[in-house]
């Protein structure tokens, strides 16, 4: 999941809840990564106990324009193969989401 600083925070949280809701306990999920590039530099150790991954000009799309949370999967070659924005109008969207992609990694 990537994000801003200037995230809108209802819908962070919103995000941070339904990823709780799927993924269950994120410090054991290891699939899971949280990007930010203007986070708070006391945040970058533990994050949501995870580390927080920095990739300043690592990838080409302006999630920080959209102010709202950006789901991406990643390919076997790491590249980003899909990507969804949160819709804090339709939260469900983003739980379906993430639950297709759980059932992808059981396959």
């Amino acid at each position: 999941m990537c994000f801003s600083n200037s995230t809108c925070p209802p819908c962070l949280d919103g995000a941070f809840r339904i990823v709780d809701e799927v993924f269950g306990s994120l410090e054991q999920e290891s699939c899971l990564f949280f990007v930010c590039e203007d986070a708070p530099l006391r945040l970058y150790d533990n994050f949501m106990g995870k580390r927080l991954l920095n990739v300043s000009g690592g990838f080409n799309f302006t999630q920080e324009q959209t102010n709202y949370p950006v789901f991406f999967t990643l390919s076997e070659f790491l590249e980003i193969d899909n990507v969804h924005i949160f819709n804090k109008l339709d939260v469900g969207r983003t739980k379906r989401f993430l639950e297709e992609y759980v059932k992808d990694l059981v396959k």
